[in-house]
């Protein structure tokens, strides 16, 4: 078979590779779960934002704590980035998934 073929499988998309238990990622980026959050967070829904917290906060306080070496300055980093998601909200495009960092803002 010449290396530039592809199977039909292939051109529509099916990849074995893929576990069929992976959550489902629109075309946008986001996984419906995500796309749900954000769609609540965009009509101020106070338990999205606390869902969102819930869910990353830990990661971004291991991340912060990579770059500073206080926790009390990491918690404040990861506050202000809290409050970066938030001002951001109305720009937020869904190109990535909300974990990737750039997130589509």
């Amino acid at each position: 078979m010449n290396a530039d073929a592809i199977t039909y499988t292939e051109s529509i998309g099916y990849s074995p590779l893929i576990s069929r238990k992976s959550p489902t990622v629109k075309s946008s980026g986001l996984t419906k779960a995500e796309d749900t959050v954000i769609a609540r967070l965009k009509r101020g829904d106070e338990g999205a934002f606390d869902e969102l917290v819930n869910q990353h906060h830990g990661a971004l306080i291991r991340m912060a704590m990579g770059y500073v070496a206080d926790r009390e300055v990491a918690e404040e980093v990861v506050q202000d980035t809290w409050m970066a998601v938030i001002a951001s909200l109305d720009r937020f495009e869904g190109r990535a998934s909300l974990r990737t960092g750039s997130a589509g803002f």
